[in-house]
């Protein structure tokens, strides 16, 4: 993050929708915000924004977004996109590709190499 923080975000069973962020100058140890996320995440893509803010997209069946850190109530946003590019039982569209472009939109490259952009 702009301020030197590392965010982690979601994991595998309790960790599932936990932030967790290591701050190298205040305590230097990680702290541990259980219910972090509005959904549970593993799996999931993350992206800094100029503003600050990171944007997590996706994770294991979920094929949605979210920001952190969240404003005053955790809100997901749905993305049609990921849903559309995945295929059924096989759990091939997990760390979805994307990036933040100068425009400040969102290219998606999925596994089966379809482009999309929102925002």
């Amino acid at each position: 993050m702009p301020d030197g923080n590392l965010f982690q975000t979601g994991g595998f069973n309790d960790g599932e929708r936990w932030v967790k962020v290591f701050s190298p100058c205040r305590t230097c140890d990680w702290n541990e915000i259980p219910n972090g996320l509005a959904v549970k995440r593993w799996y999931a893509s993350n992206q800094i924004l100029p503003d600050g803010r990171q944007i997590i997209v996706g994770g294991r069946g979920q094929f949605n977004y979210e920001f952190i850190p969240k404003n005053i109530i955790a809100n997901k946003i749905n993305l049609p996109f990921l849903s559309k590019t995945n295929d059924k039982g096989i759990e091939n569209n997990i760390y979805p590709l994307f990036s933040l472009t100068l425009m400040e939109t969102y290219s998606f490259l999925p596994t089966i190499e379809l482009f999309c952009s929102i925002m």
